[in-house]
């Protein structure tokens, strides 16, 4: 319930800040990035009726050190921004191999094999309030409250016929204060810098089986999960051009 009464008091100050402090004589900026991330959570993925194995448990792990990223600022009368920044976009596809612990032999073995394709996107929207109004400053520092939703879908194909194709689609949205720096190189270009905190997200997972052997409510499986500072860390460091 607290975490909830957190994003609809976040979610409130976003569209306050939008519809109040824009007007036409804002000015833009393009941004280009590079964000660190960490990131680890597991979901308990299991169907009805079905006690949980092992094979019920999805950990997800993303460790990003290159992860390039362009955004858009706008200028506001009071000297505040909103930015509007694209942080993934990507398609992958790999040979995948699923494998299996054996406890008693203390080995690692094969278990399928899958062409793996994994769609990525990831957007974020922020609201930046500068903590220092006068233009003539080369430093300016600022702090955030930003939200960025995530969505990824893996799609695997069975590379031998007796395995099945499955499909896994992860939606999260993440609540963040965002502090940071910005370095103003000339009145045009500048450096920025932030460290966006996650303070809680939202996490949801559909995955289904296309097994015809098996009936059709036990095909597909859902979970969600809501935590209050999450485990994912990460940092960004851009270059940008004001016109």
């Amino acid at each position: 319930m607290r975490t909830t009464l957190v994003i609809f008091t976040l979610l409130a100050l976003f569209f306050n800040g939008w519809t109040q402090d824009t007007d036409q004589k804002t000015k833009f900026s393009i941004k280009l990035s590079n964000l660190t991330s960490f990131e680890e959570f597991q979901l308990v993925n299991y169907w009805d009726n079905v006690p949980a194995t092992s094979d019920s448990y999805y950990d997800f792990l993303n460790h990003r050190i290159l992860n390039p990223t362009i955004a858009l600022q706008i200028r506001t009368k009071t000297n505040n921004f909103h930015e509007i920044e694209l942080i993934n976009l990507t398609i992958d596809k790999i040979d995948f191999i699923e494998s299996y612990y054996n406890e008693l032999y203390n080995t690692t073995n094969p278990r399928r094999s899958y062409l793996q394709t994994n769609m990525n996107i990831s957007l974020k929207y922020e609201y930046i309030y500068t903590l220092t109004k006068s233009n003539e400053k080369k430093f300016l520092p600022s702090i955030g409250l930003g939200v960025n939703p995530h969505f990824q879908r893996i799609t695997n194909m069975p590379v031998y016929s007796n395995d099945w194709k499955t499909d896994r689609n992860i939606f999260i949205i993440r609540l963040q204060v965002i502090p940071r720096i910005t370095y103003f190189l000339t009145s045009k270009l500048f450096v920025d810098f932030n460290l966006p905190i996650t303070i809680a997200d939202f996490k949801y997972m559909n995955y289904h089986i296309y097994n015809h052997s098996i009936i059709e409510s036990l095909k597909t499986s859902e979970v969600n999960k809501t935590s209050f500072l999450p485990f994912y860390y990460c940092g960004e460091i851009g270059v940008g051009f004001r016109f």
